[in-house]
């Protein structure tokens, strides 16, 4: 009789109706590793670490790089990672998420320009870039070198810019689409609604692949890269350090930018991600392995991209400075001409290019993941509508990406990619951990680390003076050089009108306009109700996570009807969850 009593009271009732409101959880913690590797890894680890680093000192770049990691880097993102986890909520509850709305549009351009070149790269005949005998081409194109003349421009210049963009001389010109470009970006689109549409656990299983593959991809261009003649050469001006440049302050500006926008701290995105682990999960380790992850593929993709930089300067019988370069012309001309030089070209491209796309993939589908959390986690009772809300995010995405598609569209994107993204994330970095250790405290936040992990993080002295006064002071500083620095945008010898930098820091305004709103809101509110501010600094009752228990989220949990108060019924190690009085 006791036997079937136990059984009784073990089991979950049939009937026990589904909790719709119940917020997913990863499926296993390697699941939200790989996301989180594959949403900080991405085009900045491809196409601008490896040019910082040479223009920078090499070898010695390294110095500041690893110094940002540890003081600001790695601090701010175990901050995200606890608001995460502790509350189980997304940004809207925790932040805005206006910025990531912002970066998901243009980023996604990115992955249509990468899928244009992946299907260019099927073909029997040579990669169009390759010659100059194209309808495009101008009478300026040469195959051979282009030197210093500013006339001369490569078949791969020229195919990028007068093929794929056929790019104007007016950003206000927005009138001629490119229907190739559209296209792209519509099916960039629909993979990233088919990524997102399974949930959380759908991602966590497409990042076994975004994550992995790519380096299976390096390490083929690699091994190719190295057996091209004049790959050393490039190698060698990647790594020789110039220790004189440690004594340039820009040098210590650009590691801490490179360390910030690489792990795409002040998104908000790995504030999302986190929500989904389990309460007791170790987020110190995994912010550690996150981390290094990412600073070794930064430096494993500089060994690949200075090889056929090497080469193609060996081709042209120029110094490898001649032909090194970021952004969108290492992606799309320096690397695309390198391949188109020697046998297998079409195969080398594709791989390339298709190594670009799962990297832009890896990386949107966390940002449209973490919009879509914030709002059904600021509405609980709109889950059932997932799909939907989805597909709006995802269409009205496309719609505002179609700037991108026409003749002006390189000028917008530079716009937003160089000029409007920078100063905004730095000032929400900075609030972000005033916030915690001046305002909420660091004390009683490390607490709630305490509480998780079942042990402060150590040391705890160290970790106090860096969130308190380190990583504070880095920050000012950073944004002060930044916004001193701050340049209208360029790109090539387009100069931009007015009208467009004052656009931009309108949409710098917008973003982190929420953050001085909500703070005189409550200033008001304290001279209004006679209060101190730390009153209203207090987090509401519901800001820790509900499901505190990994046992409960597996389905563990008592069901609702056993009986209460009852003695011989309650599980001895049932903890006491009656709210303090």
């Amino acid at each position: 009789m006791d036997t079937n009593t136990e059984t009784t009271v073990d089991k979950k009732p049939r009937n026990e109706p589904k909790n719709e409101h119940k917020k997913e959880k990863w499926g296993t913690k390697l699941e939200f590793l790989l996301t989180c590797l594959s949403y900080v890894i991405g085009f900045g680890n491809i196409w601008r670490f490896p040019y910082i680093c040479y223009k920078n000192g090499g070898g010695a770049f390294l110095i500041p790089y690893f110094l940002s990691l540890g003081f600001i880097g790695f601090p701010l993102m175990v901050i995200e990672m606890t608001l995460g986890q502790y509350s189980a909520k997304g940004k809207v509850s925790v932040w805005q998420f206006i910025m990531v709305a912002v970066q998901a549009v243009y980023y996604n351009m990115l992955v249509g320009w990468s899928l244009r070149y992946f299907l260019a790269s099927f073909t029997f005949d040579d990669l169009p870039w390759k010659r100059c005998n194209h309808t495009w081409n101008t009478g300026n194109c040469t195959e051979g070198q282009v030197g210093n003349s500013s006339n001369l421009k490569s078949p791969s210049d020229e195919y990028f810019h007068e093929d794929v963009l056929a790019i104007n001389k007016d950003i206000a010109d927005v009138d001629d689409l490119r229907w190739d470009l559209v296209f792209c970006l519509f099916m960039a689109w629909l993979m990233v609604f088919l990524s997102v549409s399974r949930g959380v656990k759908g991602i966590g299983k497409i990042s076994y692949f975004t994550t992995l593959f790519p380096y299976v991809c390096l390490t083929i261009l690699f091994i190719r890269g190295i057996t091209l003649e004049g790959a050393w050469n490039g190698i060698s001006f990647y790594i020789t350090p110039d220790w004189t440049k440690l004594f340039n302050t820009s040098v210590w500006i650009d590691a801490s930018q490179q360390i910030f926008f690489s792990l795409s701290i002040s998104w908000g995105t790995m504030i999302t991600l986190s929500s989904y682990n389990n309460f007791e999960n170790h987020l110190i380790l995994d912010a550690t392995i996150i981390a290094f992850g990412n600073s070794m593929t930064s430096i494993a993709a500089g060994f690949v991209i200075f090889a056929y930089m090497g080469a193609v300067a060996h081709v042209r019988g120029v110094d490898v400075s001649k032909v090194a370069t970021s952004g969108s012309g290492l992606a799309f001309m320096m690397y695309p001409e390198a391949v188109a030089m020697f046998p297998w070209g079409q195969l080398f491209s594709a791989v390339f290019f298709f190594m670009l796309i799962l990297l832009g993939m890896g990386s949107q589908t966390p940002n449209i993941e973490s919009l879509l959390s914030a709002v059904l986690d600021f509405r609980p009772d709109r889950r059932k509508y997932r799909l939907f809300i989805l597909l709006q995010f995802c269409i009205i995405g496309f719609l505002l990406g179609l700037i991108y598609c026409n003749t002006a569209g390189m000028y917008w994107f530079t716009l937003f990619n160089d000029f409007v993204a920078s100063t905004s994330a730095m000032f929400v970095g900075l609030v972000e951990v005033v916030s915690i250790a001046w305002v909420y405290g660091i004390d009683k936040f490390m607490d709630h680390m305490t509480e998780m992990a079942g042990n402060p993080p150590t040391p705890k002295l160290f970790w106090k003076i860096v969130w308190k006064y380190v990583t504070p002071i880095a920050l000012i500083f950073l944004l002060i050089a930044t916004l001193w620095t701050t340049k209208a945008p360029e790109y090539r010898d387009y100069i931009y009108p007015t009208w467009t930098v004052l656009f931009g820091w309108a949409v710098i305004v917008l973003q982190v306009l929420p953050i001085p709103v909500v703070a005189m809101y409550y200033l008001c509110k304290c001279y209004r109700e006679n209060t101190g501010i730390k009153d209203v600094s207090v987090p509401d009752v519901d800001w820790k996570n509900k499901d505190t228990s990994s046992s409960e989220s597996n389905g563990d949990k008592p069901p609702d009807n056993t009986p209460a108060n009852t003695p011989d019924n309650t599980p001895a190690n049932t903890p006491d969850t009656t709210p303090a009085n």
